[in-house]
């Protein structure tokens, strides 16, 4: 073998054990950029997250605000409407005003269009698109406001719900009406039927509240302490008479809030109750849309302990459901909604006005009744990037007339 073809055979080893090494560190390289890359990609989600949560907790704050300019414009708003019913009753109409009145087709168009009494309308035609698609987002009936912000870079959604429109399911476990379970049962009962749910969900509703209740003492309501009495008479009516709350006072006496202990208890009856909810197959159909009303069944249970039913925005299902024990029947709820759409209840005392509610009913129902809610619960969802973080919460107005944050703590969005 000539010298020749052994530095040739030389300088091909070389250079194979050269393009082996560039291999390795181009392997090395890109592992090391890959990793770099994915720990930065970690460290900016975490990042991203933390501020959505901070965004999260600071939204609570935004969400009382929201309460009191709401609830600032709907009182407002019902009291300009008494003035200008009140001012139409007072003027005498004219003829032209009962012309139009009589001829649909002479009002003016607001989009000024050719023929005022034609089917289209162009003009509005992109608003009632938008305003349906604003609609089909939110499908619950208890909506009470939803806004969207900005908080520096994270987006928040905003969701409050109005829980004094709902069936307490507080009265379930400790009922201010009735101390037998059977009438409560009955209430869930046609509540479920009024809304056409599953046969079954009324029992499911019941075993899930007894199944959470139980293990968390909920104390019994002393505010609405009720003496039950039967009359003489044929038709036998009910009596419902206030006693007075002495529990209340020995409570204060010995420094404890009732009101505040029943709301950190309902918060922990909350947070073990939507568990439940997504966890346990047997209380599906409370989660199952509804065929005829909105949202799902378990929409319409308030469980956040509160003791009145707000009369000026509880639907006539909920408000025959929760007032069955004390006779209120389904043509007296349909009546109170009918009455409150053309002129919204301004205290309790106004239901006498509705026909179908005796005295001896008026009282009774006055006292678990209120025409403004103090209940609410608020579901934010903040996103940036690809983190997102979700809060569950309620929010109630204590004595002092002050919005109390209660029971914050994290969720999922999708329940």
């Amino acid at each position: 073998m000539n010298i020749k073809s052994i530095q040739a055979r030389r300088r091909g080893f070389t250079l194979l054990l050269t393009l082996l090494t560039l291999v390795l560190l181009a392997g090395l390289i890109v592992r090391f950029q890959a990793d770099t890359t994915l720990h930065v990609r970690a460290s900016n989600y975490r990042v991203y997250r933390l501020q959505c949560r901070y965004a999260a907790e600071s939204a609570v704050v935004a969400a009382r605000q929201i309460i009191r300019a709401t609830q600032r414009q709907t009182a407002e708003a019902q009291k300009n409407a008494r003035i200008e019913r009140a001012r139409r009753r007072a003027a005498p109409k004219s003829e032209s005003e009962l012309s139009k009145l009589v001829d649909p087709c002479s009002l003016g168009d607001p989009c000024s269009l050719a023929d005022p009494c034609s089917l289209t309308d162009p003009c509005s035609l992109a608003d009632l698109i938008w305003a349906e698609e604003e609609i089909a987002e939110e499908i619950s009936p208890f909506l009470f406001a939803r806004q969207k912000l900005k908080i520096g870079p994270v987006s928040v959604d905003i969701k409050i719900y109005d829980e004094n429109s709902k069936f307490p399911i507080y009265w379930l476990l400790h009922s201010p009406i009735e101390k037998n379970t059977d009438y409560r049962a009955k209430s869930i009962k046609r509540l479920a039927e009024r809304l056409e749910a599953e046969p079954a969900v009324d029992k499911e509703t019941v075993n899930l509240a007894q199944k959470t209740g139980k293990p968390l003492n909920v104390p019994e309501p002393v505010s609405y302490l009720y003496q039950r009495s039967f009359s003489r008479t044929q038709s036998r009516n009910v009596t419902w008479r206030l006693k007075a709350s002495r529990q209340r006072r020995s409570l204060a006496v010995r420094g404890i809030d009732h009101d505040k202990l029943l709301r950190q208890t309902m918060s922990d009856f909350f947070y073990q109750w939507q568990k439940e909810l997504k966890q346990n197959e047997n209380y599906r159909n409370m989660l199952a849309p509804l065929p005829n009303h909105p949202g799902r069944f378990a929409d319409y249970i308030g469980c956040w302990g509160h003791n009145k039913v707000n009369i000026n925005t509880a639907p006539a299902e909920v408000l025959e459901a929760v007032f069955l024990p004390l006779g209120v029947t389904r043509k007296t709820a349909e009546a109170v909604v009918a009455h409150r759409e053309k002129n919204p209840f301004a205290n309790t005392t106004q239901l006498q006005r509705v026909r179908g509610i005796s005295r001896t009913m008026l009282s009774a129902v006055r006292a678990l009744s209120t025409t403004n809610s103090d209940t609410f619960s608020i579901q934010i969802t903040t996103s940036l990037g690809r983190a997102s973080y979700s809060l569950y919460g309620s929010i109630y107005r204590n004595r002092r007339n002050q919005l109390i944050n209660q029971a914050v703590f994290s969720g999922e969005s999708a329940l």
